[in-house]
């Protein structure tokens, strides 16, 4: 037992970084701390009198984009709202530049997907539309008539130039920064935001936020059984990384309020409330789990 410990809460992640190397503190995370630190910590550890240790966490991705399923903007909503779109946004990311850059190459690569230890995941599942192929996601954006403007801006099918705004809570900023360069590389137009995040929680409930990016946590197994699939059940979760705010309204007032979400959404919606009722490993289990994120993967929603 511990008869007393002392929680020190810091302004900002410099703050926490220095008392950590000055070895003013016992023990710090960030669930988890960032690995962009781990080279200093490391650097320091002598000094600091604490060991550094790597290890693997439950999430499904660090950093997740997503785009507002229900956004106020009519063009926007055609094209966020159509897979094609989303898989030439993820086509356009150079996975391997960011993990080399932000993580020093000891990140794994892979979709934003449950972990590999899922007992119904498929390895497909992470490596799905992982590619950086630029090329890829050029042909899918003139398929949807956004055509490459003189100034290396593409157009929406409305005629006017992209500028898509994705906004970040400090945590995500330096993926943020780099995927929006991406987008903007392949034409388009994206502007990174940095938020505080109560704001950011704020701005998913007013239904203003077009782009985001958020960890894709809450979906090791364990979570997905006992919290009815966490970030995989519509509306994709609340608050920081929710990306379609009406339909949340509309599951929350019994469809009082918000938009009634597409057929294939609800139909998800109620497969997943089936799975979590169905015996934990049975052969069921496994095949009602592995139909569901067959579908989640290749929708790309995150």
């Amino acid at each position: 037992y511990i008869d007393e410990q002392f929680c020190v809460l810091v302004a900002d992640a410099q703050s926490r970084t220095l008392k950590l190397i000055n070895g003013e503190l016992d023990a710090a995370g960030e669930n988890p701390l960032p690995v962009a630190d781990y080279t200093l910590y490391k650097e320091n550890e002598e000094k600091g009198n604490y060991n550094v240790y790597l290890f693997d966490n439950s999430r499904g991705s660090d950093a997740a984009f997503s785009f507002n399923q229900t956004i106020k903007d009519e063009t926007l909503r055609a094209l966020f709202t159509n897979v094609k779109f989303r898989e030439a946004m993820s086509l356009a990311i150079d996975r391997d530049m960011i993990n080399e850059t932000l993580y020093f190459g000891l990140a794994t690569v892979r979709q934003a997907v449950p972990p590999s230890n899922t007992s119904f995941y498929e390895d497909w599942m992470g490596e799905y539309m992982i590619e950086y192929d630029p090329d890829g996601a050029a042909e899918r954006l003139d398929e949807l008539g956004c055509i490459m403007g003189d100034d290396g801006v593409r157009l929406m099918p409305d005629g006017k130039p992209f500028n898509i705004i994705v906004e970040s809570t400090q945590e995500f900023a330096p993926v943020a920064e780099m995927v929006t360069e991406m987008w903007t590389q392949i034409g388009v137009k994206s502007t990174f935001k940095l938020q505080e995040r109560s704001f950011a929680i704020e701005r998913f409930s007013t239904n203003d936020r077009e782009a985001q990016v958020w960890t894709f946590d809450g979906v090791a197994e364990p979570s997905l059984y006992s919290g009815r699939f966490a970030r995989l059940l519509p509306p994709f979760s609340t608050g920081e990384g929710g990306m379609a705010t009406l339909w949340d309204e509309w599951y929350k007032s019994n469809g009082e309020k918000g938009e009634e979400p597409p057929a294939e959404i609800t139909k998800l919606y109620d497969d997943i409330i089936e799975w979590t009722n169905l015996p934990a490993g049975s052969e069921e289990y496994i095949k009602q789990g592995k139909d569901i994120l067959t579908f989640t993967t290749k929708q790309m929603l995150y």
